[in-house]
């Protein structure tokens, strides 16, 4: 497991967490009615990846705890210790890249004002901090009367953390993305990214490289763009998603894949083994279009890229895939 330690793991790990890893402050009430602010981080995958949560555990000096379900396996970090000494000094060196980096600044401001235990003598301290986390994810205020409702929503301040805020919009005003690498993205594709691959009606091949974003991201997504020195495009699927699709097939070939050569991601790469190989394959058998045993091998090497085959089998896709052209 020594490549835990390398930094290509450590970028890998920030590109999962800038898709799947969530920040932020929870609230609860205690039984003598005060209320605790929990900070929390924690990262989701599907299930088959348990072994790759073990090894983000492992990154993470072994804090936190992990919960299973059914399709999903969680890691999460819920002490402020943990929180503040291991994960966020983590986030700020190797960097998400990104808008939700400044959130990570934020994140690490509030933790700071939290571990001096003001707030938990100061109402008007908790409630600045309150108000600050919701610029990360919104808080339930059922716990609080009307006026403190009024101070947290009209972002009233207290005094006594101005130095905090001071130092918090120097680094928000100042704060650069670090340069984009290969790992990083693969961490992202592998979260939420796909590479669809299929013969259209002409049995030409077609290739979609595509990954979604936050909204907010539209920058990121621009950088991964000029990383791959690759035109795409950009849509929007709703108000809160945004999607960059790379579909050249020159770029995705000469670009993204030779970019990717040695650099495959942890949970997708197969998709761009098999993706060179059917290139390969065609490179060398120019004539598939006019020869159907070619093309019914090609589709069988389509056939192992797809993700959810919904229990299709090889043959159904075949004559699925077949029956369109």
């Amino acid at each position: 497991m020594s490549f835990i330690n390398n930094n290509s793991f450590k970028y890998y790990v920030c590109g999962i967490i800038q898709t799947n890893g969530l920040i932020g402050i929870k609230l609860r009430k205690t039984s003598n009615k005060s209320i605790l602010l929990m900070p929390y981080f924690n990262i989701t995958l599907n299930s088959e990846h348990k072994d790759l949560i073990l090894n983000i555990k492992t990154l993470f000096n072994n804090v936190g705890y992990i919960k299973y379900n059914n399709k999903t396996i969680k890691y999460e970090v819920n002490q402020l210790n943990q929180t503040k000494d291991v994960i966020v000094p983590f986030l700020l060196k190797y960097d998400l890249k990104s808008y939700k980096h400044k959130k990570v600044i934020l994140f690490n401001t509030i933790l700071e004002i939290m571990s001096l235990n003001q707030h938990k003598k100061n109402i008007n301290i908790l409630l600045s901090l309150m108000m600050l986390s919701n610029n990360i994810s919104k808080l339930n205020n059922k716990y609080l009367n009307k006026e403190q409702q009024y101070i947290v929503n009209n972002k009233i301040i207290d005094p006594s953390i101005n130095k905090y805020m001071t130092q918090l919009n120097y680094k928000l005003d100042n704060y650069k993305p670090s340069d984009m690498n290969i790992h990083y993205i693969n961490g992202m594709f592998d979260t939420s990214g796909s590479l669809n691959v299929n013969l259209d009606l002409n049995k030409d091949l077609k290739i979609i490289y595509s990954m979604t974003q936050d909204s907010t991201e539209i920058k990121l997504l621009n950088n991964i763009l000029l990383f791959f020195n690759c035109t795409g495009k950009m849509s929007y699927l709703n108000n809160k998603t945004i999607k960059l699709s790379i579909f050249d097939f020159n770029e995705i070939k000469n670009n993204v894949l030779v970019k990717l050569e040695n650099n495959l991601p942890l949970m997708k790469g197969y998709k761009f083994k098999y993706t060179n190989n059917v290139l390969m394959y065609i490179n060398n058998n120019k004539d598939y279009r006019t020869n159907n045993m070619k093309i019914i091998k090609m589709i069988k090497m389509l056939y192992k890229m797809i993700e959810n085959k919904k229990n299709m089998s090889e043959e159904e896709y075949i004559k699925k895939v077949t029956n369109k052209k």
